[in-house]
């Protein structure tokens, strides 16, 4: 029987959550493979800890996590927060925690959840604290109108955030190659969604790992990747010899 194994499993499981001892209990909890009827039913316990073990679990059902949100411990809210199984509109709520000790670590849990929608993230993009408008440039979930939006931020880490962020569009990445910082730039160079003008402008950049990530970019045209074989760096035409090999290899 191939489910066996994983029955005997949930069964032992759901037997030592009955346990006295509070610390094999929390043990329970944080294991993903405790059934969601077991973390329900442990989720009506009191205790700090255990509840800290439940919203960081996985498989804490959703509807667990959205009673748990309302809960008056910041740090089981900020637990919550951070779970990618809380609902939407529970993490619309804790977007907006006023705690005055947890509040801010609460709010930036909830801009990196990809879970958040963008409604929350929309407000999130406002606050004062950096960390958290970094926290919504480098979530995979962030609409690409907000990472725009982003990549105008006054703060060097929330743009280079964005440069880094795979679902940045090319839109962005353009703003943010004209970036004064040369670590954006690079950032951008090594970003698959980079499009062609863009990296083309950077392979001409004085800085030579912008050009070097360019000349890696499986997006750079070969006419730009066969120029920069004649650039002055040798990391720059070590990458663009190795590019144009792939791509020679690729066609054969």
């Amino acid at each position: 029987n191939v489910g066996a194994p994983e029955t005997t499993r949930s069964s032992a499981l759901s037997k030592l959550a009955d346990s006295d001892d509070m610390a094999v209990k929390r043990s329970v909890a944080k294991n993903p493979l405790t059934p969601p009827a077991v973390l329900e039913s442990l989720a009506k316990n009191e205790d700090p800890r255990l509840l800290g073990s439940i919203v960081k679990n996985p498989a804490t059902p959703s509807h667990t996590l959205d009673h748990l949100a309302k809960n008056k411990d910041w740090g089981i809210r900020c637990g919550v927060a951070e779970n990618h199984s809380t609902p939407p509109s529970a993490l619309l709520v804790l977007s907006k925690d006023t705690d005055a000790f947890g509040g801010e670590y609460i709010r930036k849990a909830v801009a990196g959840n990809p879970a958040t929608p963008a409604s929350a993230l929309k407000f999130l993009i406002k606050e004062k604290d950096w960390q958290t408008r970094s926290a919504v440039a480098k979530n995979m979930g962030t609409p690409k109108d907000l990472l725009e939006i982003l990549a105008l931020d006054k703060e060097y880490s929330v743009r280079e955030s964005v440069a880094k962020n795979s679902s940045a569009a090319p839109s962005a990445l353009a703003i943010l190659s004209t970036d004064q910082k040369d670590n954006i730039k690079m950032f951008v160079a090594k970003n698959s969604n980079a499009s062609a003008d863009t990296l083309i402008r950077l392979s001409v950049d004085p800085y030579f790992a912008t050009r070097r990530e360019v000349a890696s970019n499986a997006a750079t045209p070969t006419a730009v990747l066969k120029v920069l074989l004649n650039d002055t760096d040798q990391q720059v035409r070590t990458a663009a010899d190795k590019s144009l090999g792939l791509l020679k290899g690729g066609h054969e």
